[in-house]
C-alpha cells in the first residue's frame, strides 16, 4: 500500500510537469539527457526524474497508427519483470488499442486528455484528465483517446499485452 501511495503522488507531481515536455516532443526535438528508471530500493534518498530528462521510446506492442504512434518512458522499476514499476505513456489523437487484455492488474492515472474504455456488453467508461482507473487482470477491453492523451500506468507484476485478435498485434505485423 505504501508503494501505491507513492506512485499516486508521483502521478500528480509529474502530471503538472509533463505538459511542458509535450510541446518539445511534438516538435520532434530529442532530449539530450540520459535517464533510466529508478531501481526500486536502490537509494535511501530522494530519486528524481524530471520531464525534461524523459527519453520517450516508441512502444512496439501498441498500434503504429496514427503517426507518430505511442511513446512511453519507464520511471520506476522494470515493467517486463515482477516488481513495482511506473511508466508514463503518451498517445496521439485518434489512437485506439484494439480488444486486448493484460495478465496482471494495472493501475492508471490520466495526466492529460481523456480515455474511453469499451468492454463487450457493458457501457463505455470515460476516464477524464486527473482521473484514476483500475484494470483487473484478464479484462478484455478496447482503449481509445480522441485527443492526444498521456497517463501514468503502474503495477507490481510484469506488464504485458495480448490482443483478442492476434492479427491486431503490431509485433506480429512487423515480422511479416
Amino acid at each position: 500500500m505504501k508503494t501505491f501511495s507513492v506512485i499516486v503522488l508521483l502521478a500528480f507531481i509529474f502530471g503538472a510537469l509533463i505538459a511542458t515536455t509535450s510541446q518539445a516532443h511534438d516538435k520532434g526535438k530529442q532530449e539530450s539527457h540520459a535517464t533510466s528508471a529508478v531501481k526500486v530500493g536502490s537509494t535511501k534518498d530522494v530519486a528524481v526524474i524530471n520531464p525534461g530528462e524523459f527519453q520517450w521510446k516508441k512502444m512496439d506492442a501498441l498500434p503504429l497508427r496514427p503517426e507518430p504512434g505511442a511513446f512511453g518512458v519507464t520511471v520506476l522499476g522494470d515493467p517486463n519483470k515482477n516488481g513495482d514499476y511506473a511508466k508514463f505513456v503518451r498517445w496521439p489523437a485518434k489512437f485506439t488499442v484494439p480488444s486486448h487484455w493484460h495478465t496482471n492488474d494495472v493501475y492508471v492515472v490520466m495526466i492529460k486528455g481523456s480515455m474511453v474504455i469499451k468492454r463487450q456488453g457493458k457501457a463505455d467508461v470515460a476516464i477524464n484528465e486527473g482521473g484514476f482507473f483500475y484494470l483487473p487482470a484478464k479484462l478484455k477491453y478496447v482503449a481509445t483517446c480522441d485527443n492526444e492523451c498521456s497517463f501514468l500506468v503502474w503495477g507490481s507484476k510484469a506488464f504485458d499485452i495480448f490482443y483478442a485478435n492476434p492479427s491486431d498485434d503490431p509485433r506480429k505485423q512487423a515480422k511479416k
